[in-house]
């Protein structure tokens, strides 16, 4: 037999050519039997078989001793098996899913991928041995904030609760503590003292011009003058202590209780020469020898000195009430309440009888009252005024204090004059121009229970308001 491909003689019962390696039998039968042959003595290996070090060599797959081919040609026909065996491989690999949801990105966008660049530093990266076999705990506790740390300190204050706002004294707390403190003891003190020498001859003109001796208090010009005096002087110090915790209402309240100290005190002050003025006609009219003394004592002088201090400690919750940032509360009854307070402090300026307005204002009217009564009660009623209004139209909690410890006093005043309470009840005013002292009118009465119950109103509104923040 010839080798058709290279002319070689092979022997007769060669299958192959040792030289070429060219099939001498028929190439159907041959290559089938020689498959069947290899792989019942040495199964094809699969990939995963290929050695580690991906030198490509494959181990041996048969027994050259078992089997009478020819190496070479035995060698060739392994090959192109395994050739056939990775291409169906790799056909079944490219037609199954990606192992990936998302395309894998091998570099940024802007930077597209490089084998060329080396991000290595040249110098190579530096390991700490110390600090890679260091122990890290895992019991760390937080961090304690100190000075030293901006940071930590920043956000210890952050996390701080407002509740926990810490006490402190201001301007607007100290000087009502001050007012309060001044306003008992004008309430407690003698105010007056009047001693004469007359004797019981001189009874009957003492009785005409309405002279008598003796220590005169507050409750002695008016018997409801010391219960709104105190309630005024509570007010200072609630007010006070409420502005040392940081509460938005406490200068408010010291700024309105400061004008109604004002405002009694005014007319506390004028009530004072009704008596001094009986002395002095008494002396006028009697003629002997006699000697009359009379004796501001040191509630007098107190009266004023509250007076100063309220008025000082309104403008100063001024300030807090110019700063107050809280919600706003219901403007319109807000509007409401300026209203009635407008309607509280005109109501005891309209005349009656056959009085006119001008008693309001000028000296020595015909009223009879003595000039520090006029100024007084002008006083008082422009305190209620100015009180109500900056507090009610400010619409802020702060305000609603103001208005509250300015109005309230007032409003009392006048409901214990209207319902008669003591012996002789002093409403807001003193009196109306040409009415009788201890008396009241429909109008004043009015306007009173229309701010208590404004103010019930808006302060029950604002603390719905403050629950639902």
């Amino acid at each position: 037999m010839t080798c058709p491909s290279c002319g070689e003689s092979p022997p007769a019962d060669a299958k192959f050519c040792n030289s070429c390696g060219t099939l001498l039998a028929d190439p159907s039968n041959a290559s089938t039997e020689l498959i069947d042959a290899i792989t019942s003595e040495s199964p094809l290996v699969e990939m995963s078989d290929v050695n580690s070090d991906q030198t490509g060599e494959l181990p041996e797959v048969m027994n050259s001793e078992s089997d009478h081919l020819d190496e070479l040609a035995l060698t060739r026909l392994h090959d192109s098996i395994q050739t056939e065996e990775l291409k169906h491989t790799i056909q079944i690999a490219l037609t199954e899913e990606p192992a990936f949801e998302s395309q894998i990105i091998w570099a940024d966008e802007e930077r597209p991928f490089d084998d060329t660049i080396d991000d290595m530093p040249a110098g190579g990266i530096t390991i700490d041995s110390a600090a890679a076999t260091q122990v890290i705990p895992t019991d760390l506790e937080p961090p304690t904030p100190s000075s030293g740390s901006p940071t930590i300190a920043a956000a210890a204050i952050i996390d701080e609760p407002l509740a926990s706002v810490r006490p402190q004294l201001t301007v607007t707390s100290f000087i009502g503590l001050i007012g309060a403190i001044l306003s008992l003891i004008a309430l407690t003190a003698d105010i007056l003292k009047i001693t004469s020498t007359a004797g019981a001859e001189f009874a009957d003109v003492a009785a005409a011009v309405g002279f008598r001796t003796g220590t005169w208090h507050v409750d002695n010009l008016g018997s409801n003058l010391i219960a709104i005096g105190l309630l005024s002087t509570i007010g200072l110090t609630v007010g006070s202590v409420g502005t040392i915790l940081g509460r938005s209402w406490g200068p408010g309240l010291v700024g309105g209780s400061g004008l109604s100290v004002l405002g009694l005190s005014a007319i506390t002050i004028g009530l004072v020469e009704f008596p001094v003025r009986a002395a002095q006609n008494f002396a006028s009219s009697a003629s002997g020898g006699f000697t009359i003394d009379i004796t501001r004592d040191l509630g007098y002088w107190a009266l004023f000195a509250a007076a100063g201090v309220g008025l000082i400690a309104f403008f100063a919750s001024m300030n807090d009430l110019l700063i107050d940032r809280h919600a706003s509360l219901n403007p319109y009854i807000h509007a409401i309440g300026a209203l009635t307070v407008m309607i509280a402090a005109i109501a005891p300026l309209v005349p009656i009888a056959n009085s006119s307005w001008s008693a309001n204002w000028l000296l020595n009217s015909n009223e009879g009252w003595p000039n520090e009564v006029m100024i007084g009660r002008l006083i008082q009623l422009g305190a209620l005024a100015v009180g109500g209004l900056l507090g009610f139209l400010s619409v802020r909690p702060t305000g609603l204090a103001l208005a509250c410890g300015a109005v309230l006093p007032a409003a009392l005043l006048t409901m214990s004059t209207w319902l008669g309470l003591g012996t002789l009840s002093i409403a807001p005013g003193y009196r109306n121009p040409g009415g009788v002292a201890g008396s009241t009118t429909n109008l004043s009465v009015g306007a009173a229970i229309g701010s208590i119950l404004v103010l019930a109103v808006a302060m029950a509104m604002a603390w719905d308001s403050q629950q639902r923040q």
